[in-house]
């Protein structure tokens, strides 16, 4: 093997990674016309077990959004469960997950929203890491009312530290919702120090941030032109 051939085979799997990070977002873009919007994202390491995680929605112009919802499962849990978003300061939509139990290990979720053409949109899904925390007092609120759109089995809300009260929905649209585009955006371990980024679409080029907990994600839409 010469000294060119050698040089390549200890380069090319550095290489490799970045390639790949440069040319699937491009190769993505050209299968979606709809205008992209750039992602920074600060990532939550973890969540304490028993504490609820409030998620915020905040649009630069809210105009044409319809409804959001926020939809959350464990990860041992086969169905998402959903909360509507609530509007607030004109801007604004808020949502709590309800708090994990111990040993849940994770919990799934994803933003949904719907625009006044009755466009549908979701993101792909986050998951927020759970810790343990067994010297915690449970929390004292009581049954929490949360929607589905499939039959969930009651096995599964025991992962969540507080009853839920789990209602179908007569307006199903997790089925039929465009999922953004590009990988999702992966939350690594604690300690590991490392940031996420990524694209998303955006209806109509809306711009909005997200905050869940100690997680903080902004949205800038552009003409992709």
């Amino acid at each position: 093997m010469n000294l060119h051939s050698r040089l390549f085979s200890l380069l090319f799997p550095i290489f490799l990674p970045v390639l790949f990070y440069q040319v699937l977002p491009a190769e993505a873009a050209q299968g979606d016309p709809a205008p992209q919007a750039s992602l920074d994202h600060n990532p939550v390491y973890s969540v304490t077990a028993g504490k609820s995680v409030p998620v915020s929605v905040t649009f630069a112009d809210p105009r044409e959004i319809a409804e959001m919802r926020l939809y959350f499962k464990t990860m041992a849990a086969d169905e998402y469960l959903f909360l509507p978003m609530t509007i607030s300061g004109k801007v604004t939509y808020t949502a709590s997950i309800p708090p994990a139990g111990n040993w849940t290990k994770g919990v799934d979720y994803l933003l949904l929203r719907k625009n006044t053409r009755g466009e549908v949109r979701k993101t792909k899904p986050f998951r927020l890491l759970i810790q343990n925390d067994f010297s915690a007092s449970p929390p004292s609120q009581g049954e929490i009312p949360v929607q589905t759109e499939h039959r969930v089995s009651q096995a599964e809300n025991l992962d969540f530290a507080v009853p839920l009260r789990v209602v179908m929905t007569t307006e199903p649209l997790l089925a039929e919702a465009v999922e953004d585009p590009y990988p999702p955006i992966t939350v690594p371990g604690p300690g590991s120090g490392r940031s996420s980024g990524g694209m998303l679409g955006g209806p109509g080029g809306v711009s909005f941030s997200i905050k869940a907990g100690g997680i903080g994600f902004t949205y800038r839409s552009f003409s992709g032109q």
